[in-house]
Formats: structure tokens, C-alpha cells, sequence
């Protein structure tokens, strides 16, 4: 994290694949193999395990601390090489984990391997109803684990390769890529809607003496960012008309309900940065911890704010032709079609009245970088980057406002206040100089 938190991606993504190569080597990856086939009773049948180098621990405190590093290797693995594109350092398949127990158990060294919920409900329960099964309470750590595996999947199916895999025997079987299956993608919509409404009623209970949840807000940023990556490239196929219109009929799996989707997953991040920024300058100072907010997100959550803050600017042929790491490729509208019309750009889309929202959700993200380059220094040069698409989207909104009426407005919207940032909250921030 402190590689990535210094925007030095390549030495965190071979840091990273190093310690999956440790852990594996220790037998870490698959060390609840016999737990999960009892809970479940599958997975019995007879394979072979590959050597581990050292015995995992008898002590149950330290067998949970090893399930613990595990469980954050394989996160970070998800976070690294799905915000880049790059392939992950171990395949899902191979991982056989619980999720974390409860901290407090865990603080209390009184945790045993019964403590440990299932790192996904398996049948008949689900995430409905797996607590009321009799399932362990899931930690903030435990859905981040889920949210990481739902995003890594999502993220494999953005940069999958083209064309299908090697022939030959034992070889996995060509399919259509996910993201295209409408019944799949509906699926992965309804399970991230499941775990969003969940993790909305956790956040608002209250968190010790601070009142903020910081760990479950951090997931809940993640899983709204996932909405964005999950629906965007349907957006791509192409709307029905321009600009969107969110008032119209719209029917499921279509991509307007992507795009709705979409806009769902970038109002509730702005809700969320907004809150949370307010109540930062409300409850703490320059000089004082600010643990339970933003500095306390782990470095890879700007990507979740840099991701959307770049479909709101608009610039949706730079985004699609990223994927293939071509930035001079125009994107297309219909996938595989080289003489489709080239992809409208985000200004027609979203429309000219529109253009102050998008203004104001993109500085609210990147305030919220802002905030993380406290510790991260990564987050001000993203800031930093998404401000300058900021400010050529402001100019292109003069531009239009001058043309609809034909004379200079004289907006300079680079210049305008920032609202979360005013002297009357900054004031109260130093006043009330405290958590409460």
C-alpha cells in the first residue's frame, strides 16, 4: 500500500506478487480447504495439495492472523491488478478461505475456526438470510472481501482477452464474454444492490464515540464504483436517443437501464464523499487524527473516486479505447462493428443542463482525493489530473451557454467556490477541534 500510496505501481504490483508467491508456498491460500468442505459438504472429493513449506500454527489466534493475511493479500491483489488491467497474481479458483471473524474475538484471542463465517453463503442460505442461518456476524473486512471477489470478477470480464482461449484438452470451454450476457450481468447487479442495502443500514449505526463507520463507508464506495465499471461498457452499445433522458420509459438490461444504473452508483458516491467531508471539517482539524474518515481509506479507494469522476467528465472514447491500451482508437458503439459510428462523447449524453451537476460531483471527488493525499500523496496527483478534465469540461459549458444565447456569460467555472471547503466550515472545524 505505501508503494501504491506513492502512485509507484509497478514495484506494488510485483511487491504483491511476491507475497502471493509466500503465501502460497506456506499453504496460506488454501488453508481452510477441510473447514469448508465439512460446513458444505462438497469439495470431497480426492485431489492432490501441493507441499507447504512451514505447519500452520495450532494457536488459534495465530491461525486467524494467518486466514487474516491471506484474506488481505487476495484483496490487494483485486484492487492492484484490476484498477490497472493487469492480470491478478492468483486465480479465484485456487483460493479456500473463510472470511475474518469478529474483531473482538479476535482482539480477545478467544476466536476459534466455528467463529468464521463462509467467505460466500452457500445454498440454501444467502445473503439475505445467512445471519438468521446461524452464520457469524461478517465483519467490515469480511465485505470487503466479498466486494473485492465481485470486483475482480467485474474487472476480469472489462480487460478479458479477445477471442477465445487456448484449444486442446482439459482446455476451459470458449464462452461469451459476461459482460454481454444480460441475465449474468443483471445477476451481478442484484447481488451488488443486495450487499449496497445491506452495508447502508450498517453505516448508519453509530460507530463507537465518532459516530462514522470509516471501514464500511470505504466498501460502500467501493460497491458503488463497481456499478459504474459494471454497467458503463453497455452504456457504450449505444442509447436510443441523446441526451439521456432518466424521465423516460426504460426498459431492464437496455443501455439506458445501464446508464440509470450508472448514475445511481455516482449519486450515492456523492452523497457519501459529501457527508463525510462535511462532518471531517465539522469534527477535526489540521492538527488533530482523522482515522475514521478519509485518511483512513486504504490508497486503491481512489480509484473508485478517479473512475467516476472520468465517466462524468465525458471523455468515453479515452475510457473505452484504454482497454486496449490505444488511446489514439477511437471506441465504437457496437462492439466487433469497425464501421459503427464513432461513440458520442459524455457532453451529448449527459446534456448541457446537466453540466453543473457533473461540475459538482467531479469536485466533490476529487476534494475527496484531496483528502487522502493527506497520507496517500497518489491522491493529489489524482486530483490533480481529474481537475484538469474538470476545468476543459467547464470551459466546453461556457462555450455551449455562450452559443444558446449569443453573448459572453462570463462563468469561470475553474474559479467557482467549492461549498465543502467554505470559511464558516472551516471555522467550526477548528472550533470544535475534537471527535465527539
Amino acid at each position: 500500500m505505501i508503494e501504491m500510496g506513492k502512485s509507484d505501481h509497478q514495484r506494488a504490483f510485483l511487491s504483491l506478487g511476491q507475497a502471493v508467491r509466500v503465501s502460497a508456498m506456506l499453504g496460506l491460500h488454501r488453508m481452510d480447504e477441510d473447514h469448508i468442505a465439512e460446513r458444505t459438504g462438497r469439495m470431497k472429493e480426492r485431489k492432490m495439495r501441493p507441499p507447504a513449506l512451514h505447519p500452520l500454527p495450532t494457536e488459534p489466534v495465530l491461525v486467524e492472523e494467518c486466514r487474516r493475511t491471506m484474506c488481505a493479500i487476495f484483496c490487494l491483489d483485486r484492487f492492484e491488478a484490476g484498477g490497472v488491467g493487469w492480470p491478478f497474481a492468483i486465480a479465484e479458483a485456487d483460493v479456500r478461505l473463510l472470511l475474518p471473524c469478529s474483531d473482538t474475538l479476535y482482539e480477545q484471542g478467544i476466536c476459534q475456526t466455528h467463529d468464521n463465517p463462509l467467505w460466500w453463503p452457500s445454498p440454501p442460505m444467502t445473503f439475505e438470510n445467512e445471519e438468521e442461518n446461524g452464520s457469524p456476524a461478517i465483519t467490515s473486512f469480511g465485505w470487503l472481501c466479498r466486494a473485492t471477489t465481485l470486483g475482480g470478477r467485474i474487472c476480469f470480464e472489462c480487460y478479458r482477452p479477445a477471442g477465445p482461449p487456448t484449444g486442446g484438452p482439459f482446455a476451459s470451454e470458449a464462452s461469451s464474454p459476461q459482460l454481454m450476457d444480460l441475465g449474468r450481468v443483471l445477476e451481478m447487479d442484484r447481488q451488488l444492490e443486495i450487499i449496497r442495502s445491506k452495508l447502508n443500514g450498517l453505516a448508519t449505526v453509530r460507530h463507537g464515540k465518532t459516530g462514522v463507520n470509516g471501514p464500511i463507508l470505504m466498501v460502500l464506495v467501493l460497491i458503488n464504483c463497481l456499478f459504474v465499471n459494471l454497467h458503463h461498457l453497455r452504456v457504450s452499445l449505444g442509447l436510443s436517443a441523446l441526451p439521456f433522458n432518466p424521465s423516460a420509459p426504460i426498459i431492464t438490461g437496455s443501455p439506458e437501464f445501464s446508464m440509470q444504473r450508472c448514475l445511481e452508483g455516482i449519486h450515492s458516491l456523492y452523497e457519501i464523499v459529501t457527508q463525510l467531508a462535511v462532518y471531517e471539517n465539522m469534527r477535526t482539524s489540521p492538527y488533530l487524527s482523522r482515522v475514521d474518515t478519509f485518511s483512513s481509506f486504504v490508497p486503491y479507494i481512489l480509484y473508485c473516486f478517479g473512475f467516476p469522476a472520468k465517466f462524468s467528465v465525458g471523455d468515453w472514447k479515452i475510457l473505452v479505447a484504454n482497454r486496449s491500451r490505444s488511446e489514439d482508437v477511437e471506441g465504437r458503439v457496437k462492439e466487433g462493428d469497425p464501421g459503427a459510428d464513432a461513440m458520442p462523447s459524455g457532453d451529448d449524453v449527459f446534456g448541457a443542463m446537466h453540466d453543473s451537476s457533473r461540475l459538482n460531483l467531479i469536485d466533490a471527488l476529487c476534494d475527496a482525493m484531496d483528502r487522502m493525499g493527506v497520507v496517500w500523496e497518489v491522491g493529489k496527483k489524482f486530483a490533480l489530473m481529474i481537475r484538469g478534465d474538470r476545468n476543459r469540461l467547464a470551459e466546453r459549458s461556457t462555450a455551449r451557454q455562450e452559443a444558446s444565447t449569443g453573448y459572453s456569460t462570463h462563468v469561470n467555472h475553474a474559479s467557482m467556490p467549492n461549498p465543502r471547503n467554505s470559511p464558516s466550515q472551516a471555522s467550526q472545524a477548528e472550533s470544535q477541534g475534537s471527535y465527539h
